[in-house]
């Protein structure tokens, strides 16, 4: 059967390749001269920003069958191609585990499109960033970087988690694993740390690639929105609630009952009925009614 990746095997005990895979060149752009001279010569062609994460990964993990990595490859003409890269163990017949199998696919999009892509990306003045399937920033576009106040290459290959505030990372990773399960396109709320540390609260709409593996996201600085139309303490109030409560704020909103709002966002109905108390008492609203009036001055001074 055709394999859809170059290949190579490697001699774990003593480090040594035992064999390279025909199309192993064409995705590497090195030889396989070099691989056999040199086990970890591929990663002289990583994206530096990338290199010792998938080196630590790889020495780490790959015995034990869980590398799994997407990274950069900065080629000698400057050009920069996505790779997929996966390793795994190969038992004997005795079942030790003395091999090990590298996979690498390249999964760059066509040239042609993503250069019309990528000149959208980088033009817009509307932040848009590119996520993998772990919470890696594959890519973020000039006004993302511009107002966080980091360069691009402190952000790419780093978790996005990195960057928010403790209390939110847990939420964020869920909605994350979501995604990549099937989840459609949604609507995410943070706080981002800015790199002179000041904290934004962020609303990321995010919507999954299935084809590519990877989440897209335009992301919205809330506290840089005009909110003239909203009264000081209704923002006020609404800027304490976490982004779980959030959530369920919109679905109360929406007209959902507790036992389609623990469906919807996978959690028991205890726990809607606990997140749905302290959205209330946050929010000072006496009844649903009075929720919708606040959701609504917020959503019109966006």
């Amino acid at each position: 059967r055709q394999i859809d990746y170059a290949y190579w095997i490697l001699d774990w005990s003593d480090f040594r390749v035992e064999y390279v895979g025909p199309d192993y060149e064409s995705v590497w752009r090195i030889s396989a001269t070099e691989m056999y001279e040199d086990p970890m010569s591929w990663l002289d062609v990583v994206h530096p920003d990338d290199r010792e994460r998938v080196s630590n990964a790889f020495l780490s993990q790959v015995r034990f069958g869980h590398f799994d990595e997407t990274f950069r490859l900065l080629l000698p003409d400057g050009s920069i191609r996505v790779i997929r890269n996966l390793g795994f163990p190969l038992p004997d017949r005795d079942g030790r585990s003395g091999r090990v199998v590298g996979l690498a696919k390249d999964i760059t999009e066509p040239i042609e499109t993503r250069s019309g892509l990528n000149h959208i990306f980088n033009s817009s003045r509307e932040m848009l960033v590119v996520v993998d399937a772990e919470g890696h920033f594959r890519d973020v576009n000039s006004a993302f970087a511009s107002a966080t106040g980091y360069q691009e290459s402190e952000l790419r290959g780093k978790m996005v988690v990195d960057f928010l505030l403790a209390e939110d990372r847990e939420q964020t990773v869920e909605t994350v694993r979501q995604l990549n399960a099937g989840k459609p396109a949604v609507d995410v709320r943070n706080r981002f740390v800015f790199k002179d540390q000041s904290v934004h609260p962020f609303r990321w709409n995010v919507a999954p690639v299935a084809e590519t593996g990877v989440l897209y996201a335009s992301v919205t600085d809330l506290s840089a929105r005009s909110h003239l139309e909203v009264p000081d303490s209704v923002r006020t109030l609404f800027e304490t609630l976490t982004p779980r409560e959030v959530e369920v704020m919109q679905l109360i909103v929406d007209g959902d009952k507790n036992k389609s709002i623990a469906r919807k966002l996978q959690i028991s109905q205890r726990t809607v009925e606990k997140h749905r108390e302290r959205v209330m008492k946050k929010m000072h609203a006496d009844s649903v009614p009075d929720l919708v009036k606040m959701a609504l001055s917020i959503q019109n001074g966006q």
